[in-house]
């Protein structure tokens, strides 16, 4: 099953998990599950994705995960033919368990402790910048509320060009590749241009990047067509 698949709904049947795949319980649009895959392909995990209906949740679902929430991944037991499994869900435990559980691709972390306790520092500070966004794409705000948002938004991603420019580095996890920080932020970089459309007269994002150079050069690293395999193209935004 691919991401384009269709989002299974309360009262489908369950679909047969396969032995030898790590299945990913998704929904289309969502950020955290593009972490996730993003993490599976670089580690090259063998996965399937079942997207899900979150405003209609399937009853299987909820069982395997009570809170509903995506990712969900289930792995089938080692020699569990009757059909024991394990669950795990938040992005960044799946992201972590998939890169020390799959080694046929180099860590995505740091082997320095001090380098990966601080990249971990960045990730979970990133919830701020990601909340930003949240807001000002779904919440209802006057436009002084709105003006706000924007603004904080628009200083935090200064924040994080002023760190890469500190690292001296094209990816905030080294020269080569990107890093488990660098998947960790990207999908919700991917999806600044859906503020310029809904805002464009106060995230004009073209202007608001050239202010930024080192973190412009870092988008364009990451959509090089060296990286296509391992970068989800979620262009259209549920909104």
């Amino acid at each position: 099953m691919s991401l384009n698949s269709k989002h299974y709904a309360s009262g489908s049947p369950f679909p047969p998990l396969q032995k030898d795949k790590v299945r990913i319980y998704s929904m289309r649009f969502c950020p955290y599950v593009e972490r996730a895959i993003l993490v599976a392909e670089a580690k090259k995990v063998p996965y399937e994705i079942v997207n899900c209906n979150l405003k209609q949740k399937p009853e299987w679902l909820l069982e395997k995960n009570p809170a509903g929430k995506v990712p969900t991944v289930e792995i089938l037991e080692e020699g569990g033919g009757g059909g024991d499994s394990k669950i795990l869900d938040e992005s960044l435990i799946v992201a972590d368990f998939f890169d020390e559980a799959f080694t046929q691709a180099p860590s995505l972390v740091s082997a320095d402790p001090f380098q990966k306790a601080t990249d971990r520092v960045w990730m979970e500070a990133f919830g701020k910048l990601s909340g930003l966004y949240f807001k000002a794409v779904y919440m209802k705000v006057d436009d002084g509320t709105l003006d706000t948002t924007l603004e904080i938004l628009r200083k935090e991603l200064g924040v994080y060009d002023k760190e890469l420019h500190r690292r001296g580095s094209k990816f905030y996890g080294g020269n080569s590749t990107p890093g488990m920080l660098d998947f960790m932020i990207w999908p919700w970089i991917e999806r600044l241009p859906n503020l310029q459309k809904l805002y464009s007269d106060k995230f004009p994002l073209d202007d608001i990047l050239k202010e930024y150079p080192t973190f412009v050069s870092h988008i364009v690293q990451f959509e090089s067509p060296n990286l296509f395999k391992i970068r989800l193209i979620m262009t259209i935004l549920m909104i």
